[in-house]
């Protein structure tokens, strides 16, 4: 490639990336607040998986998958992760 010359990017389909809390409240245009309320979890309890200070439950998963459409197994489950 030369100088001046860009290369064709791809769009990048978003269900196949890892994502935590955070990345996917931005990428719906939410709050955790109204993230929450969309999955059906307490607003504290979805804060404090946010945070890293509780482990996310799979009844969690699912409502995060539903209020998303985000595939379960792209939707990171812990820090250490990010």
């Amino acid at each position: 490639m030369q100088k001046g010359e860009y290369r064709k990017v791809q769009q990048i389909d978003i269900r196949n990336i890892k994502l935590n809390v955070a990345t996917l409240c931005s990428y719906m245009g939410m709050t955790t607040e109204q993230l929450a309320e969309a999955a059906k979890i307490d607003k504290n309890r979805l804060a404090a998986i946010r945070a890293g200070r509780v482990r996310i439950s799979g009844d969690d998963l699912l409502g995060l998958s539903d209020a998303t459409g985000i595939p379960v197994g792209n939707i990171q489950t812990s820090k250490e992760l990010q």
